[in-house]
Formats: structure tokens, C-alpha cells, sequence
């Protein structure tokens, strides 16, 4: 049954207050829910003018007829609230008049990112209470920034109320404005209310432009064009963003403050911290539906509804949650891409074929204690997917982790996955180039014209696609991956080309989670993994592959208390240039579906540590590697 509003009025609250003679309180406006493709205010010569004012509004980010929240949102020049806030854009000749009105008669308003660009992190305009205030200001270096507000006290944390008090401020280049589209990631977290009884749990929403998936449309492109994307995090969290099917190239990196400049580098998945931005070129290669989505499992589950999920009692169920696409909610975007005339298609079968069997196998008490076994045997399950056979059937026992598959570059793999769990599964082959029916992502993957589905208890998906480069990946459950993925279903996939053969020894460290909700990490599916060895004295590549599916991982190579020098050479199977790269003591900060290989030399005899930490969360797990003589 579908909850009403939060915010609206009950119907026998409302009838009392109308029996009582007294009016009910004056209704809210809506915000209006825009993609930031038209920017706000007025020109006069290079300056653009605006007014901005917050504004209580009724949010919905799924539809109207879903429940809402009553939020602060920006609004330009008295027009209606919009979520984002409206977008203001210029050159980097031109300038910025804005006048800030703060309408709350108590409190002191504050606001960032209005300045000149590269301006300091400490720059805040503070508009008294009831007052307004006009700062003008010249754009500044061209870049993809952000300016939000919030009033004083300013905690760590802001209230709900206020997350959405942000909007895009993007300076175009003197040489003129490309094409481009401009993505805000936004968060809205609330605790318990216990006056909406049961179940007495939170509702949490994660949008993309001020909607969740799957309500906030479809981008539509056509094979081969270049598109250019700038992504903004106003939030609070971070979010590793993750495009399928393709790579894509961060072209800078910056803050809502200032952009860092120019890297150039390609990847399928780019970390965003609290505050930063960047922008990227996306050229799609191959026809069909993909998606770009935050990494963190959380961000793009079923919790975040407009109405309140209660925890499942079994998250390993069939029915705990809908396994379909539409099971996912929140920070995702589709991606419709259309043949283009005379542009080749990625072949799925061609020549001679290699074929590999998996088998997705489960089994209750591998993770928690013995009291979340009597109380919740489900959010104990473990599970991996384990190569079988005829010949070699499953033995019954689980593994610690699932294989680590070696493909080539150039021949073309079918995978068959073969569903022995008690619920549907789908799997994505991540970071690969491969046909859009084989991406793993179920009710959407394909479309040309049918689309791929859920791989159910019994049932068995195969996957078709020749590897494009060579490189560190990984592939992992798909559905319901706060549990599968958290459970351990995932494994690391190298693919290697005989033509270019490393010359360098090679370990492969896989960082995973640790159950359902779990908050720690595991290293090659252990709190405890079994030391690796390295030659003294010689060149190794360490392939890092990082899926632990709700935490931000710091990993650090240490001799004791004292960082070692590694070198990163790969980031998400794409090689970094010659010139960029340079030892470094700096740790690699990642989020769930990212992969580095690092070149890392020791000339010591001894043992020393790959240390991965919660980033935020306390916790540390410990690999020992030992260097031995060569």
C-alpha cells in the first residue's frame, strides 16, 4: 500500500483543524526538477545577472503521485524553486552580479562557490538574516564548478532540509562553448520519523539533475558521437561513478573551488569526493542500452524509495527484492545508444571459441557471529562463483573467492553462468568493451530489440564477447548487490595479449567486503589473507582490483610505519602514459569497481604490508608481502 506524503496533512488531523475554525497551513510550490541544460538569470554585455533565493518547496524525485519532502531549494530572479539550484553560466571574459536574498528571520545564511575562479575553500558569503546581499564578481579559469548555501550553526552534517541548496556554475572557455550535458550527484538522508510507525526505518534518496532512477529519463546518443560530460558532487558522500560498455577520459579534475587542471586519462571508473567535480569525453563504440551509475551498492539499491523499505529478514531470498532493472533505484542513468550507418558492431562469436563454465554457489555461516546466525541466518550466507564441470562437478565446499579469470586479447570467450543460488542473479563483466546483451545489467542490457534477463534459480545466461585490451577488470553480481556482491560474489579478470608479453612478475589482490552490510574488508576473500611473495630487487606489477561494495578504501604499501614507494602505471585496464608517471608515497584512494596495477620494486629483504583501510570506516586488513631472492 503506498504511504502518503510525509509532509502533507493526514486527513483527520486536517478535518480537526477545519472543525477547530482554524486554516490549515499555507501549501508549499512544488520545485520544478530540470537537467541543467538551460542556464538562469539575465545579460547585460559579458555579465549575467541574477537573484537568488531559497525557497521551501515540496520535492519529488520520483512522481508526483509518489511521497515527497519538504525541502530548501534555490530559486532564480522569483521564479519557481528548482532542483538543482538554477544553473549560472558564462565565458571566462565574462562576470557574474548576483544578489542573494535570505529569507529566514533568525539565521545568518551562508554561501560558497560565488567568486572568482580558482578562489579558496575558506571564500563564504555570509548574507545576514532577512537581509540580501550583491557580490559581483568575473568568472574566472574555465571550468565545471558549483555554488551551494546552508545556514549557520554549519555542523559536519547538514539537515536533510538543506542538502539540495546547490546549483551548477560552469565557466566556458574563451574559445568558445561545446556541446556538452552537466550531471549534479545529490543525497537526501534522513533518520528514523518514528510518527510514521512501522516500519521504523529512513528514507534516503541519491539523485542525478534532482531525480532517481529509473524516473529521470533516458540520454540518448547515436554510435561514434563525442560527447562531453561534467559531473558535480555537491554531497556529502563520495560516488565512484561507472559508465558501461565503454571507457570514457577524464579531461580535468577540480572542486567546486577551483579545477586541478588537465590529466587526460581514461577510465571506467572515476571517484568523486565530497565537493569535486570533473569533466570527461565519452565516445560510444557499440549500439544498444547501458547505464551509468555510483558504484557504492547503497547508492543504487532498492532502500532508496520514496517510500520506506524495511530491512529484508532474508536479503538472500527470492523475494527479497525485484530483481528486474526497475529493482534499482536511485543514483543510475540509462544511456541509449543508436547504430550509426557504416560503424562496425563488437562481434560476440567469430572463429574459434573458448568457453567457460561458472556456477554462482551459496552456503549459510560464512560471515557474522553466531548470534546474527540465530537471528538472521540469510545475512550469513557466502557465496562465489566456482568453474565446474562434468568431469569436475562442484565439490560442495565453498571457496574463499572466485576464480580469477585469464582471458586474451583478440579471442573471442563465450561464459556460461549457471544460477544454483536461491534467488535471480546477473552478472557484468566490468570495464569490458563487449556487446550490450552480454553487459549483465537484467531488463536492460541489450535492446536491439530484446533485452536480457535476470539469469533465475536453475537457469543459466551465456555470455558472448572478445576482449578489446589487455588489462586488469573484474566481474560481479548485478542484482541485489548490496547482499550478492557483499556475499562475494565477484572475481578479478585479467586479460593478458600474447603479443606483448609482461615482463614483469604480477600479483593479483582482490579487496572485497565482508558480508552483507559487513563493515570491514577482506583481501583474496580473507580477514586474514595468506602473505604473497615478490622477488627481492626486481620490478613487480601488482593488479589491485577494488569491489567491496559500500566503503571507500585507502591501501597503502608500508615497510613498518613508513609508506614505500610504488609507481602507478594502469587505471581500470588503460595504461598511463610514460611521462605521467612517478613514484609516489601517496595512498590509493578507491571506490567500489576500480582497478590500478602499480609497479612496485623492493630491495630489501623481509616482510612488509600492503595495508587497505576503511577510508572513513575504522577498520584495516593486512597483507604480509614477503620479498624472497630472485
Amino acid at each position: 500500500m503506498r504511504l502518503p506524503p510525509r509532509f502533507a496533512p493526514a486527513p483527520l488531523l486536517l478535518a480537526t483543524l477545519l472543525a477547530c475554525g482554524t486554516p490549515p497551513p499555507p501549501p508549499i510550490p512544488v520545485a520544478t526538477i530540470h537537467d541543467n541544460t538551460e542556464a538562469s538569470g539575465s545579460r547585460a554585455g559579458d555579465t549575467v545577472r541574477v537573484r537568488l533565493e531559497p525557497v521551501r518547496a515540496m520535492w519529488y524525485p520520483e512522481t508526483p503521485s509518489d511521497p515527497g519532502a519538504a525541502v530548501w531549494a534555490f530559486a532564480a530572479d522569483g521564479g519557481a524553486p528548482m532542483i538543482p539550484g538554477p544553473m549560472l553560466r558564462t565565458g571566462e571574459r565574462g562576470a557574474f552580479e548576483v544578489t542573494i536574498v535570505n529569507p529566514d528571520p533568525a539565521r545568518t545564511l551562508r554561501v560558497l562557490g560565488l567568486g572568482t575562479r580558482p578562489m579558496a575553500v575558506t571564500d563564504t558569503l555570509r548574507v545576514p538574516a532577512a537581509d540580501s546581499v550583491t557580490i559581483s564578481f568575473l568568472a574566472g579559469e574555465a571550468g565545471s564548478y558549483f555554488y551551494a548555501g546552508s545556514w549557520d550553526p554549519m555542523g559536519e552534517d547538514l539537515p536533510a532540509e538543506e542538502m539540495l541548496l546547490a546549483g551548477a556554475l560552469i565557466v566556458d572557455p574563451a574559445s568558445g562553448r561545446t556541446p556538452d550535458r552537466v550531471f549534479m550527484a545529490q543525497s537526501w538522508f534522513t533518520s528514523v520519523d518514528s510518527t510514521e510507525g512501522e516500519p521504523f526505518v529512513p528514507r534516503d534518496w541519491l539523485v542525478v539533475n534532482g531525480r532517481s532512477f529509473p524516473h529521470n529519463g533516458t540520454v540518448h546518443l547515436t554510435q561514434g558521437d563525442t560527447v562531453t560530460w561534467r559531473w558535480l558532487n555537491p554531497s556529502e558522500s563520495a560516488h565512484p561513478i561507472h559508465l558501461h560498455g565503454d571507457h570514457f577520459r577524464v579531461i580535468r579534475r577540480g572542486t567546486w573551488a577551483a579545477d586541478t587542471g588537465q590529466w587526460g586519462q581514461e577510465v571506467v571508473t572515476e571517484l568523486m569526493m565530497p565537493g569535486a567535480t570533473f569533466e570527461a569525453r565519452y565516445v560510444p563504440t557499440e549500439p544498444g542500452n547501458w547505464v551509468i551509475h555510483c558504484h557504492f551498492a547503497f547508492h543504487t539499491s532498492h532502500f532508496l524509495s520514496a517510500e520506506r523499505v524495511a530491512e529484508p529478514d532474508d536479503p538472500g531470498s527470492p523475494d527479497a527484492v525485484d530483481h528486474t532493472v526497475m529493482g534499482m533505484r536511485g543514483m543510475m542513468l540509462r544511456i541509449r545508444v543508436e547504430p550509426r550507418e557504416g560503424m562496425p558492431r563488437r562481434a560476440a562469436d567469430s572463429g574459434v571459441v573458448r568457453t567457460i563454465r561458472l556456477e554462482t554457489r551459496a552456503a549459510l555461516r560464512v560471515y557474522g557471529d553466531s548470534a546474527l546466525a540465530a537471528r538472521a541466518p540469510g545475512a550469513t550466507e557466502g557465496m562465489a562463483f566456482v568453474e565446474a564441470s562434468a568431469a569436475h562437478p562442484f565439490s560442495g565446499t565453498l571457496p574463499p573467492m572466485s576464480p580469477t579469470l585469464v582471458l586474451r586479447r583478440g579471442e573471442p570467450v563465450a561464459i556460461t553462468v549457471v544460477n544454483y543460488l536461491r534467488a535471480p542473479t546477473a552478472v557484468h563483466w566490468h570495464g569490458m568493451e563487449l556487446p550490450s546483451w552480454s553487459d549483465g545489467v537484467p531488463g536492460l542490457s541489450g535492446g536491439l530489440p530484446d533485452v536480457a534477463p535476470a539469469i533465475m534459480p536453475g537457469d543459466s545466461f551465456t555470455a558472448r564477447f572478445t576482449p578489446t585490451r589487455a588489462g586488469t577488470y573484474m566481474y560481479h553480481a548485478h542484482s541485489n548487490e548490496m547482499h550478492q556482491i557483499g556475499a562475494g560474489l565477484y572475481g578479478a579478470l585479467i586479460v593478458v595479449d600474447p603479443a606483448e608479453p609482461s615482463v614483469m612478475p604480477e600479483r593479483v589482490i582482490v579487496i572485497g567486503g565482508d558480508g552483507y552490510f559487513g563493515a570491514a574488508g577482506r583481501i583474496n576473500g580473507s580477514r586474514t589473507p595468506d602473505p604473497i611473495e615478490i622477488p627481492v630487487g626486481r620490478e613487480v606489477r601488482l593488479r589491485l582490483a577494488s569491489i567491496s561494495p559500500d566503503w571507500r578504501i585507502r591501501v597503502r604499501l608500508m615497510d613498518g610505519e613508513q609508506p614505500l614507494p610504488w609507481t602507478m602505471i594502469a587505471k581500470d585496464a588503460a595504461t598511463i602514459p610514460v611521462a605521467r608517471r612517478a613514484p609516489t608515497l601517496t595512498p590509493w584512494i578507491a571506490g567500489p569497481g576500480e582497478t590500478a596495477d602499480f609497479a612496485v620494486r623492493i630491495d630489501a629483504l623481509g616482510s612488509f604490508q600492503l595495508l587497505v583501510e576503511g577510508d572513513v570506516e575504522d577498520w584495516a586488513t593486512p597483507l604480509t608481502i614477503r620479498t624472497v631472492p630472485q
